[in-house]
């Protein structure tokens, strides 16, 4: 009997030691709450085939294999009014210490929304205008714990320089989750046609700008006008909390800009070279490239993308890293030779990238390693390279649409603006996502002839990593975008003859050091 009793309290004895070591296994593990936990997640809307579909498609996977979590997915009014209540409340949540458990949102203020038949763009007041702001004064919840012993994240495979922009004082804060490089494409033939050395492109910024406007060439400067912030590398010291783009600087961009805005002038327009209702060889925007808010610098080329326009007309133009899955397979389907290039910067020659996607956990969550849990999932390779995407364009088709409209109204690109920060092997996964949209989009009997065929042609091109060859740019330094480059468009487009240069330059400054003071 005693040797029973003694083998009956070793057996409990193995039981503990074991249940002991597999607690300590489980931290290293995907945490199972045990009781019933809610996540409050906050994002923005967007088109069904963007990132509202792929958040409803994670968070069903996600509950599934988490029977005790629910996730509320709350997306922020877009109505003006509403908006600005329902915002002054939810930052009264966040200041006194409480708010939504998880953050996804974009950098951008611009959202496309579905409507029947169409996209609609419309601007909006952000959450927190400053992302950079908003880890500084303590508004999101420091991950580094959770990221650092995330073995199973395959962090090897993120773009290190982009994720490390969440990171503040040692504290990570926020998971990058798309970025972006302003880009240069150029067909160099009819660069050195129009008396372009295209070595130039690989100078700065201002170096361009003023070998274009030697040219004298209306079409060259309508491609090489830029008015975003990350035409500079010195911009804001969040560190110290100084302005540090000085107005030198600025003039002479200002000065260049205001040089080339009137080459381009009033003497040149579309309709001195094509007849928009009768050239069957026009393809609309909609048809080519994703559709964004137009401005002078792309309105030619993303108005008339076809063979003789690219390699006659407009032969230079600043677009985006994402812009590549639109431009390349176009020119490799029409045999140009296209050649890509890195922005860089006025004052010190580097790269800028901007965070356009983040997620974050925020600083009043009762289970932050829940939260984290779950935004990680935006990390993974099937939701970077976009595999997880609705299976259909629209959550609900517009009633009396025929099969074909239904499926054309898939966003014509990717979930969100920029590239996935898993950039690594990206580009042949992500490339088939987007040719299926071309074919989708060419069986349209809305889409053109002449529209169809190309399509399909483009469809049928092959993109591998060699094609695009775009990671091993060296990144200088990487942004999170704000409203300000808003700004600077806006005091861009005052420039003419008479304005005084000087002047505008030293009030950007101003209101540089403004939002530095004011956050």
């Amino acid at each position: 009997m005693k040797y029973a009793t003694g083998k009956f309290y070793q057996l409990v004895l193995l039981c503990l030691v074991c249940s002991v070591i597999l607690s300590l296994f489980s931290g290293c593990s995907t945490p199972v709450p045990q009781k019933k936990t809610e996540l409050w997640v906050v994002t923005e809307r967007s088109s069904w085939d963007r990132m509202n579909g792929q958040i409803e498609v994670v968070k069903k996977a996600y509950q599934k294999e988490h029977k005790n979590v629910t996730i509320r997915i709350d997306y922020l009014p877009t109505e003006s009014q509403a908006r600005d209540v329902y915002l002054q409340k939810l930052r009264t949540e966040i200041l006194q210490g409480g708010g939504p458990d998880c953050y996804l949102l974009p950098t951008d203020n611009t959202l496309i929304l579905d409507e029947p038949i169409q996209y609609t763009y419309i601007h909006v007041e952000p959450l927190f205008a400053d992302v950079e702001h908003a880890m500084r004064n303590g508004l999101f919840y420091d991950i580094a714990k959770f990221y650092e012993v995330d073995d199973t994240l395959g962090k090897d495979a993120l773009n290190t320089k982009i994720m490390d922009a969440g990171v503040v004082d040692g504290a990570r804060y926020v998971l990058p989750l798309r970025y972006d490089i302003p880009m240069i494409y150029a067909i160099e033939p009819a660069l050195e046609e129009a008396g372009l050395d295209p070595a130039v492109l690989s100078q700065d910024i201002c170096t361009i700008m003023e070998a274009v406007y030697e040219t004298g060439d209306p079409i060259l400067a309508g491609g090489i006008l830029y008015e975003d912030y990350s035409a500079f590398s010195c911009f804001i010291d969040y560190g110290s909390g100084n302005a540090t783009l000085d107005e030198e600087t600025l003039y002479r961009y200002m000065a260049d800009y205001q040089k080339l805005k009137t080459l381009l002038g009033s003497d040149y327009s579309d309709e001195d070279h094509y007849d928009i209702e009768t050239d069957v060889n026009l393809v609309s925007t909609s048809d080519v490239v994703p559709m964004e808010p137009l401005d002078i610098k792309k309105y030619i080329y993303l108005k008339y993308a076809n063979k003789d326009y690219l390699t006659e007309y407009y032969p230079l133009w600043i677009g985006t890293m994402q812009g590549a899955f639109e431009y390349v397979p176009f020119a490799a389907s029409e045999e140009i030779d296209l050649t890509m290039v890195p922005l860089k910067t006025a004052d010190t020659g580097e790269v800028v990238a901007k965070v356009c996607y983040y997620a974050a956990v925020g600083s009043g969550c009762d289970d932050p390693e829940i939260a984290y849990d779950f935004l990680r999932q935006f990390l993974l390779e099937d939701s970077q390279w976009e595999k997880n995407r609705p299976k259909r364009s629209l959550a609900k088709p517009v009633k009396g649409d025929s099969p074909n409209t239904s499926l054309a109204l898939q966003y014509p690109g990717l979930i969100e603006n920029g590239w996935p920060v898993r950039d690594t092997g990206s580009v042949n996964t992500l490339w088939n996502v987007r040719r299926k949209q071309f074919y989708i989009r060419s069986m349209s009997y809305d889409t053109p002839k002449i529209t169809r065929r190309r399509m399909r042609k483009v469809g049928r091109t092959q993109l591998e990593e060699e094609d695009v060859p775009l990671f091993d740019i060296p990144i200088g330094q990487v942004r999170f975008n704000t409203t300000l480059s808003e700004g600077f468009a806006d005091v861009l487009s005052q420039l003419n003859d008479s304005e005084d240069i000087a002047k505008l330059a030293q009030q950007l400054v101003w209101d540089l050091r403004w939002h530095v003071s004011e956050g």
